[in-house]
């Protein structure tokens, strides 16, 4: 016997119930009225199931299990609040909850714009060959309270480490003057370049760790992570000059021991652009605490922006900090 429906069960229960209020009046025989309805019922079932495919027949006959939707409609369950006593469950109150929560904003930070310190204008008159003479050398600069360094001839130029200070900080995970071979010059580089430097920056450091490793390692850098282009990188995008190969360090520690050349008003430009009051990655660090709250020298913050403005010969201090707030 086919399986009836719901409905068609509790129709067959009325009429029963029906038929015995009937026959309690006396008004007709119940056992025909019923097998009348049950063939009709039974004709019904046959044809319905007669229409249908063979695998909606086979799924029909497996027990089905409803599983409620995870998310609901908003307008409807706020339509439907009040009657019988429904209230729908918030919005959030599913377990996986694929709606994010709102998390808290961080705090607007603005920084002050500070102006640039003004650049010398070169005078006409000076005489560039001997400015430019590789014999010349300028006064080594001095320090201000401060720390920051002060060069007589780049007043703009303000780096507040020293060279030796940024070697022996641990950079460039410690491949600075590794053997290697130049793109610029057509030549390899020798992993003795740094003793061209006085003795007294490397004394006591251990070169092969610091400064002549072949592979780049993080955990040397001061910050113990890692930062910054290799030498390569910089070959191909055309900053590297051939009077020195190695880079902006190269070329910083030859301007801070005098040497003066053509290309130093290009190099500190291009410290400016990282390091001076507009500098992009030193604003960028500084946006970066105040926005988490954090003390100007909480190292947990942006390890990888310090380091690279290591790089470049500058430590964030307080007092830079703070000229932005």
């Amino acid at each position: 016997m086919p399986r009836l429906t719901q409905y068609e069960l509790e129709r067959l229960a009325n009429i029963e119930r029906n038929n015995d209020l009937m026959k309690s009046l006396g008004l007709f025989k119940p056992e025909v009225a019923l097998s009348k309805v049950k063939e009709e019922a039974k004709a019904k079932q046959a044809a319905k199931e007669n229409e249908k495919p063979q695998s909606a027949r086979k799924r029909r006959s497996e027990p089905s299990s409803y599983i409620a939707p995870r998310r609901k409609s908003a307008r409807i369950s706020a339509s439907r609040r009040g009657v019988d006593g429904y209230s729908s469950p918030p919005l959030n109150s599913d377990p996986i909850d694929f709606l994010p929560h709102n998390s808290p904003r961080k705090p607007v930070v603005s920084l002050r714009r500070i102006a640039p310190p003004p650049i010398p204008e070169q005078d006409e008159d000076e005489d560039d060959e001997k400015e430019f003479d590789p014999e010349y050398r300028a006064p080594l600069p001095t320090r201000n309270a401060d720390r920051t360094l002060q060069f007589d001839d780049a007043p703009h130029f303000t780096p507040n480490m020293t060279p030796e200070e940024v070697l022996r900080a641990g950079s460039f995970g410690g491949t600075m003057f590794r053997r290697h071979y130049s793109a610029i010059t057509k030549q390899t580089l020798p992993e003795t370049d740094y003793k061209e430097f006085p003795e007294s920056w490397y004394a006591n450091l251990d070169v092969k760790t610091y400064l002549t490793s072949e592979e780049y390692n993080p955990l040397v850098n001061r910050y113990r992570v890692k930062a910054g282009q290799t030498l390569s990188d910089w070959e191909k995008a055309g900053w590297v000059d051939p009077q020195d190969p190695r880079g902006w360090f190269q070329w910083y520690a030859r301007f801070y021991l005098g040497r003066r050349t053509a290309d130093d008003a290009r190099q500190i430009k291009r410290w400016l652009g990282v390091c001076g009051s507009s500098g992009r990655f030193k604003r960028s660090l500084v946006k970066k605490i105040a926005e988490k709250r954090a003390s100007w020298d909480d190292e947990t913050v942006s390890p990888i922006l310090r380091q690279t403005l290591q790089h470049w010969a500058y430590k964030l201090t307080e007092a830079d900090f703070n000229a932005y707030l």
